[in-house]
């Protein structure tokens, strides 16, 4: 097999190729594991931090900033990869992982030295939000560390696999990326019953020096070839720092969905998204004329490959809506079980904390299925073609969302709910393997860490879109719905947004329950049009499938 400049010439036993790819399930887990593992620490986070609810705002970017230098480090290192080689590149990555999961757990040394420089730049910062800054950028570090690694190991498959057993191994890596953050939420929330929070950056450290361990050990009787970088390689500084931009405004404008007040401050939504767009334009731009760029627009010329971009990024929202929605749901089955008693903090927290488990299995009865249709998919490849099992998930994800849209209610048994969740996340599942394998099949092996980081980022991305938009078009719609059923009540202009939900308790649940219904309806219409290039992706790679 002929493999490109700069990744590793093949000597190896079809045992020890098997080895190499479950060595390295080891840190691709553990790094998308902290993808959502921030959703069981927040809380206590906040309360330890003594956070006031208007800096909430910033605390949110401890989950966004994970997700944006995660696809970035998509791009750049899996670009690296193909410059350097894999191996060093997973070394780097592996190690920087390690690096920002420690400065999470001693944050107040990175805190302390934001108080001085501010003190120095005269900036007005408190401890607290030096303290939050500072898990910022340590989250950061890790998620630029995490993220080239699924990247670099589907690129590692592309090497050492014919293209007719490439799929199965694509399958299980897959599957390993998706099961870590589809389960850290669940598995940060059982860490945090029994462990303070950041436990669960503390266990990680000795786990992904474990991995690093067994990836260098597996790839030890690997060759590197010549690396491109020796041969003039270079890394597009520029692309990155414009796409990082890009994303942060996309992020910032999108979160200003909701106002804090009622209806939509398009003042504070318009502006961040315009820059947004004209930095994406930028970036095609200098990645057009770049001789070495970090993106290599050419790809998307490829009819499949536009088409597995564009899908995979409506696949990133998908899953994001029930898993923003359920969590909802179940908060409002204990607001209401509380009543009044929602004003007694101790049993507020008890009822919410029971909540949080509630949710985490409901959650699961999603993110199961998505796995064994992850895997189910990589084996029906060769046997059905990419038609039936990409456009038969789709269709599947439609009738779970439209289940969800029309008969989720606050009365709903867990039954049915499990039952719509499950036909929703398998039908979303089938359709990860069939995008990676025909990307990786339309590029040549120079290209193989580029082609992954496109496919992946481009989920993770929309996966952040879901986040933001979600949650601020959520918090906005549900103020909305209960401000034009109580604004008629004399004390209605007295009582601020936050309190609605105590206030007007039974107004504000059926302003939620809308809520959901709404979203999971946006599912079903983006299900839908994801039938448009799942069916290109299909017609441009019947050969393949």
């Amino acid at each position: 097999m002929r493999l490109p400049e700069g990744v590793m010439a093949p000597a190896l036993s079809q045992r020890r190729t098997w080895l190499v790819v479950l060595a390295i399930l080891v840190p691709v887990f553990l790094g998308s594991l902290d993808l959502t593992v921030v959703s069981a620490f927040l809380p206590r986070l906040i309360d330890d931090l003594a956070i006031p609810l208007d800096g909430l705002g910033l605390v949110a970017w401890v989950l966004t900033s994970y997700f944006l230098f995660y696809a970035l480090s998509l791009f750049v290192m899996g670009r690296v990869s193909d410059l350097i080689g894999r191996r060093p590149a997973l070394t780097i990555c592996l190690l920087l992982y390690v690096a920002g999961s420690g400065l999470i757990v001693g944050f107040e040394a990175p805190a302390d030295l934001i108080l001085q420089l501010a003190g120095g730049l005269n900036l007005p910062i408190d401890t607290t939000t030096a303290s939050v800054l500072a898990i910022v950028v340590a989250r950061s570090i890790s998620a630029f560390g995490a993220g080239a690694v699924t990247a670099i190991a589907l690129a590692l498959v592309g090497d050492l696999f014919e293209p007719r057993r490439r799929d199965l191994p694509l399958g299980i890596v897959i599957v390993a990326d998706t099961v870590g953050w589809l389960i850290g939420a669940v598995w940060g929330g059982l860490i945090v019953q029994v462990l303070p929070w950041r436990a669960i950056f503390l266990i990680n450290i000795p786990l992904m020096l474990i991995g690093l361990g067994l990836v260098l050990w597996a790839l030890h009787p690997l060759k590197p070839a010549k690396a491109a970088a020796r041969s003039g390689g270079r890394i597009d500084v520029w692309g990155a720092l414009l796409l990082t931009a890009a994303l942060i405004s996309l992020n910032v404008g999108l979160s200003n969905l909701s106002s804090g007040g009622s209806g939509i401050d398009f003042g504070r939504l318009i502006p961040p998204l315009v820059i947004a767009g004209g930095l994406l334009v930028a970036f095609a731009v200098v990645e057009r004329r770049t001789r070495e760029p970090l993106l290599d627009l050419r790809l998307l010329r490829l009819g499949k490959v536009a088409s597995a971009t564009i899908l995979n990024l409506l696949i990133g929202v998908l899953l994001f809506i029930p898993l923003v929605s359920i969590p909802l749901l179940v908060n409002l089955r204990g607001l209401v079980e509380l009543g009044l008693a929602a004003l007694l903090s101790d049993l507020r927290d008890t009822t919410l904390q029971n909540a949080s488990l509630e949710a985490g299995l409901l959650i699961a009865a999603f993110t199961l299925p998505v796995t064994i249709a992850a895997l189910l998919g990589a084996r029906l490849l060769g046997r059905f073609s990419i038609t039936l099992i990409t456009l038969g998930g789709l269709g599947l994800a439609s009738v779970g969302f439209g289940l969800l849209a029309f008969g989720l209610a606050l009365e709903s048994q867990d039954l049915p709910i499990v039952a719509m969740l499950g036909v929703t996340g398998f039908g979303i599942g089938l359709t990860f393997t069939p995008i990676v394998s025909v990307t990786l099949a339309a590029v040549g092996g120079h290209q193989y860490g580029m082609a992954s980081a496109l496919v992946l980022a481009t989920r993770i991305i929309g996966m952040m879109i879901a986040t933001s938009a979600l949650s601020a078009y959520g918090t906005q719609r549900v103020v909305d719905l209960v401000a034009a059923v109580e604004q008629g009540q004399i004390f209605f202009e007295l009582v601020p947004t936050r309190d609605y939900a105590l206030v007007f308790t039974q107004t504000y649940v059926n302003a939620s329950i809308q809520t959901i219904n709404e979203m999971m309806l946006a599912g079903l219409m983006i299900s839908v049009l994801g039938l448009l290039p799942g069916w290109g992706l299909a017609r441009r790679s019947s050969a393949s499938g």
